[in-house]
């Protein structure tokens, strides 16, 4: 089978336009690394993290700006990223942060969304509580 025969166009990714304040900002700190003599490179799971990479990687699968801008950020303090006056700051940060749950979080199910408290009470799923008791 062709694929016209389903009316199917194949995904052609068009990278994330980022703001030239935006695109600047990350270049002068890039730059500012790079001069740095006691800059000291992050290490994500033993693989040193290349920000350059990982910001243009995002930016190519036309991920919003926001995260690609936290792909470039990711080792900038974000003090330094709220100082900046630019603009979404904080929408920024938010994408650097990792999510997290806490073990009091996945207790009880008024901490669930609505509807899906009945799973947890139920006699056929009790599979997750042993894990719950064990952390």
């Amino acid at each position: 089978m062709n694929q016209g025969d389903y009316g199917l166009t194949p995904w052609k990714p068009t990278s994330t336009l980022l703001s030239e304040e935006w695109a600047m900002f990350v270049e002068h700190l890039d730059q500012q690394v790079k001069d740095s003599l006691f800059a000291f490179p992050t290490y994500i799971l033993d693989v040193r993290y290349n920000s350059k990479r990982v910001g243009d990687q995002l930016r190519d699968w036309q991920i919003p700006w926001e995260a690609v801008i936290a792909g470039y950020l990711w080792e900038v303090d974000d003090e330094l990223i709220q100082g900046s006056g630019l603009p979404d700051t904080a929408r920024v940060i938010n994408c650097k942060r990792p999510p997290f749950v806490t073990h009091s979080a996945l207790r009880g199910p008024e901490r669930f969304i609505p509807g899906y408290s009945d799973l947890l009470s139920s006699s056929e799923n009790h599979v997750g509580d042993e894990w719950l008791s064990s952390i």
